[in-house]
C-alpha cells in the first residue's frame, strides 16, 4: 500500500492519468472514486503503515526532492 501511495506521489503520469480518469466528459465519477477508497481503507493497516512511513519515509522524502529537483532543473 505504502508503495502504491509513494508512486502515486512521484509519478505525475499516473497521477494525470488517474485524475482523468476519474474526471472523464467533464464530470467526476463518484462511484469510481467511492470504489477506489473502499478498497483503499480496506487494504490499509494502519500500524504497518505508520511503521513504514517511519523506516521508509526519510528514503522517500530523499528520492521526491531529488525528482523535483531534476524536473526544476529540466526546466
Amino acid at each position: 500500500m505504502f508503495f502504491f501511495l509513494q508512486l502515486l506521489i512521484t509519478d505525475e503520469q499516473l497521477r494525470t492519468q488517474l485524475i482523468l480518469a476519474l474526471t472523464e466528459d467533464d464530470r467526476l465519477h463518484v462511484d469510481e472514486v467511492a470504489r477506489l477508497l473502499t478498497v483503499l481503507q480496506s487494504g490499509v493497516k494502519v500500524d504497518k503503515l505508520a511503521q513504514t512511513a517511519t523506516t521508509d519515509g526519510p528514503e522517500f522524502l530523499r528520492k521526491m526532492a531529488l525528482s523535483w529537483s531534476e524536473s526544476v532543473l529540466r526546466a
